[in-house]
């Protein structure tokens, strides 16, 4: 009996999540709609009221949502940015090594210590370099001798010649001796002095102020003239340093201030244009541009950032923040009619702004209205409702859209050549990136290219028409979490429910979906394997500490490859 109540409340709940993406045609709701599907529905709908009688469950919004402000969705028209990833880096590093051969005694700071200029950093062995000091001090003191001797000399033979007893040429030989030995004299204190300077060689302090970043040798090393010991940089002149599309680097100017976003810090900052490198990748098609950072304590070199590139003006859908209804992946708004009843629609939601607006990127037009729950009330509305809710939302959001719905023969002939064209194109161009990377650096380059190149590639892709991205059910970015419309596919082709081949999908107001399993090839095991090699598997888990993306087979299905494309132009 307790298995029939939760199937006929599953059941109610996935009618009801059907009848709200029918209503919601107009709005872009995911529904089934049609007439078909309205007689489909009934038989289920006699069944469910007659035999589960669940006379508790609300109809309509919750209470709280009653006095909920109703506001209209509004349309923008503002700058667009485009992200650009990149490293943050010193703009001064320095690299401190031997200008002596000598033994390794003590180092004595670590990765990370901040220094001062003249900070001692490494001690060498400096036995040998003080017997030179020595050496040559005792050569010095024979030099003097040898002097010494010679001016007595030099003087006798001037006396002999002034008596007429010596000879010009005696007196000529003693004055060239006399000029020898003080050479001799000279060069042997400068040999003292080269002896001593070597012997503070033996002390190595920091040449400028900063921070370590690397130690490359140990006590016992041999330290040799310039083998690199540690190196430094200058934390006071941090910036970021990210490869931008050339069509919008050569727009950029020195002292331009761009957003730059640290999201290991949750800090946002404006920096300046401090460099474009007047260089541009032959494969990549970018310049290398550097933005100079304020000072922060919190930065450190080789933290992920992203800079936002001016790149134009778009018009945006904005709701209030505060409206977005979020359970798990799943965003969801309150429609508020002219009749005053309210119903959810999933939605997805872009970058929020500085005014506490959120962007919607697809399920909402402007002109519609929603409702804005009371403070709490979004939440509640989502989570407090059982099981019974999550079973409405999967329908909603995704048991609607398993077969094809309403799209007719002709749009989902145009949705399945525009998905297949760009995902063939985001395919081309990350095989590519990824082909050049392993070739020159192997696996640790190919995450490198999966990290920044891969968001970049697929921004080239798409077009006002068009959003493509990749996805899996075992994540290595979050960033790639399925949207909501490819959540429930996924969980199909996971599930062994679908065959290999693509699916196109309604998504209503006149848009599809394109979907294309992807699956593990050789190339993808250095990266996604059982047996990752360890300086790769090091790399990934200093990027995604939360990596599931590991333990594939050659042909097992990796994740999906996705296409939205928006409706067809009017006449």
């Amino acid at each position: 009996m307790a298995r029939d109540t939760r199937w006929c409340r599953s059941t109610q709940a996935r009618v009801e999540g059907g009848r709200r993406g029918r209503g919601d045609r107009r709005g872009g709701a995911i529904g089934l709609g049609g007439r078909a599907a309205r007689g489909a529905l009934l038989p289920v709908l006699v069944l469910v009221l007659v035999g589960c009688g669940d006379a508790s469950r609300p109809s309509g919004p919750p209470p709280s949502l009653a006095s909920g402000e109703a506001i209209p969705v509004v349309e923008a028209r503002g700058p667009a940015f485009e992200w650009a990833s990149g490293s943050v880096a010193s703009a001064r590093h320095t690299v401190v090594a031997s200008r002596v051969l000598a033994t390794i005694e003590d180092v004595r700071v670590r990765a990370g210590a901040e220094v001062a200029r003249g900070d001692l950093l490494v001690v060498l062995d400096a036995r040998d370099l003080a017997a030179r000091v020595e050496e040559a001090g005792q050569a010095h003191a024979a030099a003097k001798a040898q002097r010494t001797l010679a001016e007595r000399e030099d003087e006798r033979q001037m006396r002999l010649l002034a008596e007429g007893v010596g000879t010009v040429q005696e007196r000529d030989r003693a004055a060239a001796a006399l000029r020898v030995a003080r050479a001799e004299v000279a060069r042997t204190e400068q040999a003292i002095e080269a002896a001593r300077i070597a012997r503070s060689h033996a002390e190595i302090r920091s040449p400028v102020s900063g921070r370590v970043v690397d130690r490359l040798a140990e006590p016992g090393d041999t330290a040799t003239p310039g083998k690199p010991l540690l190196r430094l940089y200058d934390p006071s002149v941090l910036r970021v340093e990210a490869p931008v599309r050339e069509s919008l680097a050569v727009k950029l100017h020195l002292g331009q201030a761009l957003p730059v976003e640290v999201e290991s810090l949750d800090l946002r900052v404006e920096g300046e244009v401090d460099e474009i490198v007047p260089f541009a990748e032959a494969g990549a098609r970018t310049l290398l541009v550097k933005v100079r950072l304020p000072a922060d304590e919190r930065l450190y070199a080789g933290l992920f950032a992203r800079v936002a590139i001016p790149a134009g003006e778009r018009t945006r859908v904005l709701i209030p923040a505060s409206a977005v209804v979020r359970e798990g992946q799943l965003e969801q708004v309150w429609m508020a009619e002219g009749s005053g009843a309210a119903e959810l629609r999933a939605i997805t939601t872009g970058e929020r702004q500085a005014d506490g607006r959120i962007e919607v990127l697809s399920g909402l037009r402007a002109g519609e209205r929603i409702r804005v729950p009371e403070a709490g009330a979004g939440a509640g509305a989502a989570e407090g409702s059982g099981d019974g809710d999550a079973a409405a939302q999967e329908a909603t959001s995704g048991a609607a859209i398993g077969g094809r719905t309403g799209g007719g023969d002709a749009a989902e002939a145009r949705w399945r050549e525009q998905g297949a064209a760009a995902i063939a194109a985001l395919k081309r161009g990350l095989m590519g990136e990824l082909s050049r990377a392993i070739a020159a650096g192997g696996a640790v380059e190919a995450i490198e290219v999966c990290r920044v190149r891969a968001p970049q590639i697929a921004r080239a892709v798409e077009t006002p028409a068009v959003r493509v991205g990749r996805t899996s059910h075992r994540l290595r970015n979050a960033a790639n979490a399925a949207p909501v419309w490819v959540a429930p596919l996924l969980d199909d082709w996971v599930a062994g429910r679908r065959t290999n081949e693509p699916a196109v999908v309604a998504l209503g107001d006149g848009r599809g979906g394109y979907v294309e399993p992807l699956f593990t090839g050789e190339m993808c095991l250095a990266c996604h394997g059982e047996s990752i090699a360890p300086d790769v598997a090091a790399r990934i888990r200093a990027l995604y500490p939360e990596d599931r993306a590991v333990g594939f087979r050659v042909g097992a299905l990796r994740g999906l490859a996705w296409a939205e494309i928006g409706a067809a132009a009017s006449p």
